[in-house]
């Protein structure tokens, strides 16, 4: 079976059932980019993910060959598993290598850094369901948050948060003038209720987050080769404001009751095509969806996922929101690193190096191969 990579998976998980679809656009660095994917010998019960080419690097200081391979690990259905569950054997021409060619999880080469950004309803009908989500939805975010810092305290690389809400207006999460930090995952729990009355700007939102993230890439900012972006999109309803045009309205810098700082603002007119744009120009961006309730627009919203090569998770009812939250949070907090630096000798032919990954629960493998040229200053994957 041809596995596909990462970035062309959209997975749709709705109450009922769970749709694999596949894009048609490839991805690597860049969406129209392909990369090259294993093939396994039981994917029906594990699937071996690679979203980007693994790096080769000659290592003149101790004559080696450093190999670095990202990769996840799915089940049948497409869901990811945690580490835990499966077990990894690395293979150079089909022997196992040595374990002290292995590069340590916490050594700086291995390191991924990841800047996550939310886009979260924050209208009036949030306020509405029975129960109401706009608190859960804040929960479930803040727990979010805090369970990526857990987990990259604990890996090589760094985290940087970024948050909009949006009604009728754009708000931004900016750095407050007595503390140049980030927001903090508590700072979530401050964001103003909702306003009756309020509209749906997602559009706009999605879009504005789009472009911050584009300019934070562009000006150098966590843009290493296995460097992350990844934007958590939740709403509860259709867009019906983005269409409208209040950038006329003067921004202004706001805090909320604990004092975390945010700019509000209004924007020009934005439409799904043109969010849908926005996110495919980053380069590295994955686009998550999360829609709550009855009454949304599954195909808009899945449209905002495919662009963004990420999942779109939908449920009916509001006492789902932590778990859809979770769900999401799985596709990227599961991704793995590893690492070869070997001192193997310069040959005319290519080395073959696996990754072979077997589900510890039942047995099945499923495997990645590439190849190399090594041993010197010519290093280099074969593509």
């Amino acid at each position: 079976m041809l596995l596909m990579p990462l970035f062309k998976r959209v997975v749709v998980v709705s109450s009922i059932s769970i749709l694999l679809l596949l894009s048609a656009c490839g991805g690597n660095y860049s969406p129209n980019a392909e990369t090259e994917t294993g093939e396994g010998n039981n994917p029906s019960g594990i699937q071996l993910v690679v979203p980007v080419q693994p790096t080769v690097v000659w290592k003149d200081t101790n004559k080696t060959t450093q190999m670095i391979l990202q990769f996840s690990v799915k089940d049948g259905e497409g869901r990811p598993i945690s580490a835990d569950k499966f077990d990894v054997q690395m293979n150079i021409n089909n022997q196992p290598v040595d374990v002290e060619s292995l590069i340590n999880q916490s050594s700086v080469d291995l390191e991924v850094n990841l800047y996550f950004g939310m886009v979260l309803d924050a209208s009036n009908s949030m306020t509405l369901h029975n129960p109401p989500a706009f608190e859960p939805m804040k929960v479930a975010a803040r727990d979010s948050y805090q369970e990526v810092l857990d987990l990259w305290s604990g890996r090589p690389g760094d985290v940087k948060f970024s948050a909009i809400w949006f009604d009728s207006l754009i708000n931004q999460a900016v750095y407050s003038p007595a503390n140049t930090s980030d927001w903090r995952p508590i700072d979530i729990l401050s964001i103003p209720k909702p306003v009756e009355g309020s509209f749906t700007k997602l559009y706009a939102a999605v879009d504005q987050m789009a472009v911050h993230m584009k300019s934070e890439f562009d000006n150098g900012v966590m843009n290493g080769p296995r460097d992350q972006y990844v934007m958590l999109v939740f709403s509860d309803g259709a867009d019906n404001y983005s269409w409208v045009d209040n950038s006329d309205l003067s921004s202004q810098v706001l805090t909320t009751d604990v004092g975390a700082s945010y700019e509000q603002f209004g924007v020009m007119p934005v439409s799904l095509a043109s969010a849908k744009q926005r996110i495919e120009s980053h380069p590295r961006l994955t686009t998550h969806v999360i829609g709550l309730g009855s009454a949304i627009k599954a195909d808009e919203l899945l449209q905002l996922a495919t662009a963004g090569h990420g999942v779109f998770l939908s449920n009916p009812s509001s006492e789902n929101v932590a778990a859809l939250f979770q769900q999401v949070m799985k596709e990227f907090t599961t991704l793995q690193t590893q690492g070869l630096e070997v001192p193997l000798q310069p040959a005319l032919d290519e080395y073959k190096i696996s990754l072979v990954v077997t589900n510890s629960d039942t047995g099945d493998t499923d495997y990645y191969d590439f190849y190399v040229r090594v041993g010197d200053e010519s290093a280099v994957l074969v593509e």
